[in-house]
């Protein structure tokens, strides 16, 4: 009797481990780290992401980024505005490595040009990496696609675009 309850003990530690990223966890995230090189050339682009953990190892991202850029050349006022929304789910194995894939929408318009929309979706791997308490890095190949429809009243243009790559993104966890 002793020795059934020795192992099912055994059975039951050893199946229940603690979830990497445990449901409820809310996680804030900002630019890709390598962007932060630029800082001084090109400048950096935030993309501001929030997500959460829906269940154990299971989050759900979104992000959100809109500007708007107004200048002025003598008499002629150019404005330009953007913005895109981004939906994203990740699912966390063993060792805080991660496997995701994500949808994104955009809009762009410009001063005396046709309005400009998009449509992407993307999937990734990486590893979650704790920094410090709350602070983590996220290394992580990625495949991108997306069409941009350049508008215009009588011959709408299209583009297509897939990338392959590496970023970094970086954030806290809560």
């Amino acid at each position: 009797v002793v020795l059934s309850f020795f192992a099912a003990a055994v059975a039951f530690v050893s199946f229940g481990q603690e979830p990497s990223q445990p449901q409820g966890t809310w996680y804030l995230g900002t630019a890709d780290a390598t962007e932060v090189l630029n800082l001084f050339s090109t400048g950096v682009e935030m993309s501001p992401t929030i997500g959460y953990a829906v269940a154990d190892n299971i989050v759900v991202s979104v992000s959100l980024s809109s500007f708007t850029l107004t200048d002025t050349f003598g008499s002629d006022v150019i404005e330009e505005s953007s913005t895109s929304l981004g939906l994203f789910g990740s699912y966390f194995l063993e060792g805080n490595y991660y496997v995701g894939a994500g949808v994104a929408m955009a809009s762009s318009t410009l001063t005396d040009s046709p309005d400009v929309s998009g449509f992407g979706f993307g999937v990734e791997a990486g590893k979650f990496i704790p920094i410090r308490e709350n602070w983590y890095i996220n290394p992580n190949l990625f495949y991108g696609s997306s069409e941009m429809d350049f508008g215009g009243d009588v011959n709408p243009n299209t583009l297509g675009d897939s990338q392959f790559g590496l970023s970094i993104g970086f954030g806290a966890r809560f």
